[in-house]
C-alpha cells in the first residue's frame, strides 16, 4: 500500500469496527508523493486490526493486498454508513473525495463497504480547497446529509459546510459560524 497512510477514517458496524485510509507511496530523495489509494482495515475491538486481502487492485505485482479503491478520486476518501430510513440497499454506504486537483467533491457508494463506485461524473461540490478531511454524512437529528470541508478565508483555513436532502445534489456551501 506504499510507504506513508493517512487521513483515517473510522467507523462502528453493527459490532465491526472499518478503517479507511490513503496509502501511498512517498519519494523520499526527490521529496514527492508518488501514486495515492484508499486502503481497509477492520477490527472487532478497536485495537487490533487486520488488513484482509480483498484481490481488487494490484501493487507491486500482487492482488493479495487490502486496497479497495484507485484512480483520480482517491483523495482524503471519506466514507460513512447511510443512516438515512430511504437509503437504497445499493448505497447504504456512501463517501466522499477529492480528485488531485483538490478542485472538487465527488460522491460515492457501495452496498457492502468494500466494492466502490462513483454514484456520476459531475462533482457534487466545487466551492472548496477539499485537501484536507472532507466529511459527509446522514444527520439523523436534522433528517439531512451535512457535509463539511476546509478553504480559505482571510488567508486562514476555515471550514465550509452544506447541507442537502438529496445527496447527490448540495447547494453552494457556506463559511462555518464560530460564535
Amino acid at each position: 500500500e506504499g510507504n506513508t497512510s493517512c487521513y483515517v477514517t473510522v467507523f462502528e458496524d453493527d459490532g465491526l469496527f472499518r478503517m479507511y485510509y490513503r496509502g501511498s507511496s512517498y519519494d523520499l530523495e526527490n521529496r514527492k508523493s508518488g501514486d495515492q489509494r484508499v486502503c481497509y482495515a477492520v477490527s472487532v475491538d478497536g485495537i487490533h486490526w487486520t488488513k484482509p486481502e480483498l484481490g481488487l487492485f494490484e501493487f507491486e505485482g500482487s492482488t493479495a493486498n487490502n486496497i479497495l479503491w484507485e484512480g483520480d478520486a482517491v483523495h482524503n476518501f471519506s466514507p460513512f454508513k447511510d443512516a438515512n430510513p430511504d437509503c437504497p440497499p445499493d448505497e447504504r454506504y456512501k463517501a466522499v473525495a477529492s480528485g488531485p486537483d483538490r478542485a472538487k467533491l465527488l460522491a460515492f457508494k457501495s452496498a457492502d463497504a468494500i466494492h466502490w463506485e462513483l454514484m456520476q461524473e459531475e462533482p457534487i461540490i466545487t466551492e472548496g480547497r477539499f485537501d484536507s478531511h472532507n466529511v459527509a454524512f446522514w444527520d439523523t437529528y436534522r433528517e439531512r446529509y451535512v457535509e463539511f470541508h476546509r478553504d480559505v478565508a482571510d488567508g486562514a483555513r476555515a471550514i465550509m459546510t452544506a447541507t442537502t436532502d438529496d445527496f447527490l445534489n448540495w447547494p453552494d456551501p457556506v463559511w462555518l459560524e464560530y460564535t
